[in-house]
């Protein structure tokens, strides 16, 4: 999945670090991004179970340990959204620069709310819209 973030910081990091930097930059990220994504994978084959990657963190470190790796990774994404939507509006604004950005946020806010609100049934078929 691309993220705004790619949009809004490439330039950014072709300017310090150069055209080959950033490359390396990305390619070191994606490294450490499909190793995370590895250990996981074997987690998920070795102890198979309904919940996330908490219940790992649980059983192998504690409940304690478990319970705050749930929290984290809801407040991460809690974040992630709210910049993605500030991202969305800065991103807007180049093309609409009279409108508000808070309008833009709102709007996408407002959007990705009402496609939480659909039946789990239909998500399969309105994922398949986007690519």
């Amino acid at each position: 999945m691309i993220g705004t973030g790619l949009f809004l910081s490439s330039g950014y990091t072709v300017q310090q670090a150069g055209p080959i930097g950033a490359v390396l930059a990305y390619l070191v990220g994606g490294i450490v991004a499909w190793l995370v994504m590895m250990c996981l994978g074997e987690l998920a084959v070795h102890m198979p179970n309904s919940g996330a990657f908490s219940a790992h963190a649980s059983r192998y470190i504690g409940p304690g340990t478990g319970y705050m790796v749930a929290w984290m990774y809801w407040l991460t994404w809690t974040v992630a959204l709210g910049s993605e939507f500030t991202a969305a509006a800065v991103l807007m604004g180049r093309w609409f620069p009279d409108i508000p950005g808070w309008y833009w946020s709102g709007l996408f806010a407002a959007i990705v709310l009402a496609l939480m609100r659909l039946p789990r049934a239909s998500l399969p078929s309105l994922s398949s819209g986007f690519h």
